[in-house]
């Protein structure tokens, strides 16, 4: 799988949107975005999701902090999820415990809330597919990021592992090249990161070309009229 972005969001018509507009790797959510929804059938959302998706793959979370009902959720997921959707477990000593046992089981698993390079360790050797360091919010924390980060796919470098680092929290887009620079795999980024796509100098070159167009072709018109 090549490196790419992720969105957040949890309605399928925000979603669909995006992944019209852009070429999206997947589709990320956690419990608050799901709160949003208020009371969904999630199974039938699961599948919904799944027939939206296609084979692209769908990251949610459970919500429960006791393993056992984390495993219960997580069955849920796999059930009704199809094969490309991966259930986050909190990087806490009981998310890390259920998502052992689940990946044991035959589960797909990623971990979230990662703060810490051992918590990332301890979940891509629990058997997650992906491992989330909260970007962001670990530099609002005073933890150093892109650190963790690094230190993060040295060990699967030196590992071997097939784990993916998929990086929360990235809201800009320096923030995105930083990530990657760092050895993340992907982002996930919210909707809002799309408003603006403008860069410093930009403005002022599409405006020059579409004066001189405009000079040279007065009448206006498009390629499509030079024939």
């Amino acid at each position: 799988m090549n490196p790419g972005i992720f969105l957040n969001a949890e309605d399928f018509a925000t979603i669909e949107e995006f992944f019209d507009r852009y070429e999206l790797a997947g589709v990320t959510t956690n419990p608050a975005m799901i709160a949003k929804l208020g009371r969904v059938n999630f199974p039938r959302y699961l599948a919904d999701m799944r027939k939206l998706l296609g084979e692209k793959p769908f990251l949610t979370q459970v919500i429960s902090d006791d393993p056992r009902v984390m495993l219960e959720e997580a069955e849920l997921v796999r059930r009704c999820g199809g094969d490309n959707t991966f259930v986050k477990f909190p990087c806490t000593p009981g998310g890390l415990y259920a998502m052992k046992t689940f990946t044991r089981n035959g589960g797909k698993a990623a971990g979230t809330l990662c703060f810490s390079v051992v918590q990332g360790v301890l979940a891509l050797l629990a058997g997650a597919s992906y491992i989330a360091p909260f970007y962001q919010p670990m530099n609002d924390a005073g933890t150093d990021g892109l650190a963790v980060i690094r230190q993060l796919a040295a060990f699967l470098r030196r590992s071997g592992g097939e784990g993916r680092i998929l990086s929360a929290g990235c809201r800009t887009s320096a923030d995105l090249g930083d990530l990657y620079e760092a050895g993340a795999d992907f982002a996930t980024v919210n909707p809002e990161f799309f408003k603006d796509l403008s860069a410093p100098g930009m403005d002022k070159y599409q405006n020059k070309f579409a004066t001189e167009w405009a000079a040279a072709h007065p009448e206006g018109g498009t390629l499509l009229t030079l024939t």
